[in-house]
């Protein structure tokens, strides 16, 4: 049976993005992906970095970034890339997906 860090390490090279680079989808869209795949890695939901310093990362300005924020922002690439390589507007689409759902949630009332 796989363990989580296996279907990690085998999506950063087997994935079906693996050999995309940042130029090769919407910068904005990769942005967005890193920040809500970032929750799915070792460092998870209390660690996650700025919009600032993810666009730095996307943008190769790598100076100001630990080495461990480095890695797992890498992890968090390969993961949105692989999505990216599927549908170009996967990041928008999820968060029209759940702002509709939060919509929905606030309109139900108990009866």
């Amino acid at each position: 049976m796989d363990t989580m860090r296996n279907l990690l390490e085998r999506t950063l090279t087997e994935g079906r993005g693996y050999d995309l680079i940042a130029d090769d989808v919407d910068r904005e869209q990769l942005i967005a992906g890193i920040a809500v795949e970032f929750e799915h890695i070792g460092s998870g939901k209390d660690n996650k970095p700025s919009y600032e310093i993810i666009k730095q990362f996307v943008d190769g300005d790598n100076d100001n970034i630990s080495w461990q924020s480095i890695q797992d922002l890498t992890k968090a690439q390969a993961i949105a890339f692989d999505h990216l390589d599927e549908l170009p507007d996967y990041y928008t689409r999820l968060a029209n997906m759940e702002d509709k759902s939060k919509t929905t949630d606030e309109g139900d009332t108990e009866e």
